[in-house]
């Protein structure tokens, strides 16, 4: 079916009776807006000689109007199609010098751009977010990977390379309670006898007598205490809190 392509005809369009209905456009030719029975858009286009198929992104996600630009882009042989891997670069690039890259970093490259990093991102849709989340199994670190990537989206929105963000609403994960589990004295006794290397022995000692967290007793440098007066001061940039 073809028709002249509106934002309103896009957002209300519906396939109702076929499994799936094509709305081809009258502007660009050859793009089309599949819908299913189901509900879902995408973007398709027709071109070239041999004539074959592409699909340019899901609607909301790409609008009307990045669909049309991406469409006259694919027929020109300018298209090249941007995907999640390639938003994470980007988004890191923009975070390098502060304090949270490496751990944002890390955290990307891990649980991110393996699962999803090949989507298109004109295809992202809520689904493959929560892939990322159900494959963590602890509480905490699934809430983390959802927060970031919600950052990267957005950042991703700001930028234009987004036109919609597809998360937006999305719950995020419930996040964990306070740890009350505190050692007993045996088990304080236990870990200060035990037999273990002697690095592992001194940082897990440091660790009971100043209360302080492994990462940051790890890191400490000479120029971070003061011996004189049996002070250690711990800078901002090292420091959680």
């Amino acid at each position: 079916m073809k028709i002249q392509l509106t934002d309103r005809f896009c957002h209300h369009a519906k396939s109702p009776k076929a499994p799936q209905t094509e709305y081809f456009d009258e502007t660009v030719t050859g793009l089309a807006l599949r819908v299913t029975n189901h509900g879902t858009k995408a973007w398709t286009l027709v071109f070239g000689t041999p004539r074959r198929r592409i699909t340019l992104g899901r609607y909301p996600s790409m609008s009307l109007a990045g669909a049309r630009a991406a469409a006259i882009e694919a027929k020109e042989g300018r298209s090249q199609m941007m995907t999640i891997a390639d938003l994470a670069d980007r988004y890191l690039q923009s975070l390098k010098g502060k304090r949270s890259f490496t751990q944002i970093e890390r955290l990307l490259s891990r649980d991110v751009v393996p699962v999803i990093g090949s989507i298109p991102l004109a295809e992202l849709h809520r689904r493959d977010v929560t892939r990322v989340i159900d494959a963590k199994t602890a509480p905490i670190a699934a809430r983390r990977a959802f927060e970031h990537m919600r950052a990267m989206i957005r950042f991703g929105v700001s930028r234009g390379d987004l036109d919609h963000n597809p998360i937006d609403g999305m719950k995020p994960p419930p996040a964990s309670k306070p740890r009350q589990r505190t050692l007993t004295d045996d088990e304080i006794r236990q870990l200060w006898n035990a037999e273990l290397p002697p690095g592992i022995t001194q940082v897990i000692k440091f660790c009971l007598a100043t209360g302080q967290r492994v990462g940051e007793v790890t890191g400490l440098r000479r120029t971070e205490l003061d011996l004189a007066k049996r002070v250690w001061n711990i800078p901002g940039s090292r420091t959680k809190n």
